[in-house]
């Protein structure tokens, strides 16, 4: 096992390396948690690399991470993680909020010809030469103490971090796109912020086919769903599963009684659950169903144009040399020719290139 790392315990010797790491431009940052039983992701463990120092900081035992908070929530320094939205998701319930300081480098990949879902081992060997271990992602990080293999797998987490990043900067830089990473996480760090509850039903499959007043219903249970399992801090499919979301959105039981046939098992307190489903499916009348997700299917006419400015954008995208999806994805062809304003390709780096085809197709 490495021994040049600084494993954190406690907050006096959290706030010992984040003021000697003061002077720090850039900082390497992960994180590893667990949310098998949970709603809300455990944070089990931080791993950090600056130019001078690596540490792994133990939030299980160290329960006051204020220093940690203070240090990557200053913007003197840049924070730089691989594939970010949930290491940022988990680090906001803790206090810890990047806002627009930091940089991802699965995006900085894309944006530069690589995958859009690029790994941080490809990326590892691809431009640093490293082959890295990746065995111990499905890991136990709860438990304690955390044996050398785990402890050494997490040290590669942030070790070639910066190197793979100084790496995408360059060539970034040379391309003049280090303005389109910057942009990019921009509004990666403020989706992740303004994560909407209300929106809980966007995760349901194939509810489209339903009558509108199945919808209403799916809708509702849905997002009863999302409070509850946030209440009890539990996952959302102990609660309720997507199936049987659906069952009973379209067999709308109006008794306790009619509930059984539609569980494949019944849970604990399941009366009291199943009154709650009854109030919140008698509400759900009033739910508005003028949202994108749920209008008309585009026409032969409206397929022919999402399909020429998906064609379009292609060509652009090969020009730039970027995989297609990474300029626009065919989801948001179909949105935008539908008539919805996807701002991201009326503004910023997508905006320029696109304008025209765009507006060949009067969805400018």
């Amino acid at each position: 096992m490495r021994e040049d790392f600084t494993y954190i315990e406690n907050v006096d010797a959290l706030w010992n390396w984040c003021g000697a790491q003061k002077a720090a431009v850039e900082v390497a940052v992960d994180t590893e948690f667990e949310r098998h039983s949970t709603y809300y992701p455990e944070l089990c463990l931080v791993q950090l690399a600056t130019e001078g120092s690596i540490a792994l900081l133990d939030p299980i035992k160290c329960e006051d991470i204020t220093p940690l908070a203070e240090f990557l929530n200053s913007k003197e320094r840049i924070k730089v993680l691989h594939a970010a939205r949930q290491d940022l998701e988990v680090m906001n319930l803790e206090g810890v909020n990047l806002g627009d300081t930091f940089l991802d480098t699965q995006i900085a990949a894309a944006l530069v010809g690589e995958d859009e879902q690029i790994g941080y081992g490809e990326l590892v060997k691809k431009l640093v030469k490293v082959d890295l271990d990746k065995n111990q992602q499905r890991a136990n990080w709860k438990k304690r103490p955390l044996p050398e293999i785990q402890l050494d797998y997490a040290i590669s987490d942030v070790l070639y971090l910066l190197p793979v990043f100084f790496a995408l900067k360059t060539e970034l830089t040379r391309l003049g796109r280090f303005g389109w990473l910057e942009e990019e996480c921009a509004k990666l760090g403020k989706m992740v912020s303004n994560i909407n509850p209300c929106d809980a039903w966007k995760r349901l499959k194939n509810i489209s086919n339903l009558d509108d007043d199945s919808k209403r219903r799916a809708i509702a249970l849905a997002n009863w769903r999302e409070d509850e399992a946030k209440r009890i801090n539990i996952p959302r499919n102990w609660v309720l599963r997507d199936s049987e979301i659906k069952r009973i959105a379209v067999a709308n039981p109006t008794k306790v009684t009619q509930f059984s046939d539609l569980f494949e098992e019944r849970s604990r307190n399941w009366d009291k659950k199943v009154r709650a489903m009854l109030c919140v499916l008698k509400e759900s009348r009033d739910i508005n169903l003028n949202i994108p997700k749920f209008r008309t299917r585009l026409s032969d006419i409206q397929k022919q144009k999402a399909k020429r400015l998906m064609e379009g954008s292609a060509n652009v995208a090969e020009k730039l040399g970027i995989k297609p999806s990474v300029l626009m994805t065919v989801g948001d062809s179909k949105k935008l020719i539908k008539g919805e304003r996807v701002a991201k390709y009326y503004s910023g780096w997508r905006g320029t290139y696109l304008r025209k085809i765009l507006d060949s197709e009067g969805v400018g």
